[in-house]
């Protein structure tokens, strides 16, 4: 097995686990380091390399849910994904980090339920959504920025209705008899859920490290640094496995 090492950039955190879980990981990896920078994040951060979202909202997992309901149609675009109501009426929707799969390749969304089934859905679905609703006597940006994200909205997206996903029905496949975590990537956490990225994040592409933007320096001033591991390889190429308003964590 690979080893893993991470580096936080902006928040110190301690050994990586499984989110949910004060278990160790079972990755053999050192414990993640600060890297000490000044560089200020800029107010819409660069998006994460690869595709682990695409157009999703993504919110940090979540123990439990609301229990309102809303219905419509699933509309996927490039960079949001809205439920449509009957009359045409738009809502944002978030989803949670740890529970929700989006995959590139079919542009679907794969969700797991509390109650163990498993839905997947994609543009033009009718479905039945549980959750509720975020307040709306703030600006859509204001909201965006006084929450913890995951993969935040992009501010393009319409952002007057929002709706916290928690469960998914759907007209497509739904499994009711086996655990979500056999379908779905379990995800891996610094410390904190609120920094827990999936799996499929390691098989993100590598050359982070050349990126133009303050974390991705101060990535490089560390690895090259007198504070960086003596047995690291200074040439590694580093994948950029999450990024929120506030950390950006590279692997």
């Amino acid at each position: 097995m690979k080893a893993l090492a991470l580096i936080v950039v902006f928040l110190l955190v301690g050994a990586c686990t499984r989110a949910g879980s004060s278990a160790p990981a079972s990755i053999d990896a050192p414990a993640p380091s600060i890297v000490d920078s000044t560089a200020k994040t800029s107010a819409s951060p660069p998006a994460p390399t690869g595709d682990l979202w695409g157009p999703l909202a993504v919110r940090p997992p979540e123990d439990g849910t609301d229990t309102a309901r809303h219905e419509g149609t699933l509309r996927i675009t490039d960079t949001c994904v809205y439920l449509e109501a009957a009359g045409g009426e738009l809502t944002l929707l978030t989803w949670p980090a740890d529970r929700t799969t989006w995959n590139g390749t079919s542009h679907t969304i794969t969700f797991a339920n509390f109650d163990r089934t498993v839905v997947t859905i994609g543009d033009g679905d009718h479905v039945v959504l549980g959750g509720g609703g975020a307040e709306s006597d703030i600006s859509g940006e204001e909201w965006i920025n006084e929450r913890e994200w995951v993969a935040p909205p992009a501010l393009s997206c319409s952002l007057d209705l929002r709706w916290a996903v928690g469960v998914v029905e759907g007209a497509t496949t739904a499994v009711a008899s086996i655990d979500p975590s056999t379908v779905t990537q379990p995800a891996l956490t610094c410390d904190s859920d609120a920094l827990a990225f999936p799996v499929s994040a390691l098989d993100a592409p590598t050359g982070a490290e050349q990126d133009a933007d303050p974390a991705a320096s101060a990535l490089r001033a560390f690895v090259a640094g007198p504070d960086a591991p003596t047995n690291w390889d200074p040439a590694l190429a580093w994948r950029r496995v999450l990024q929120t308003t506030q950390a950006v964590v590279f692997g």
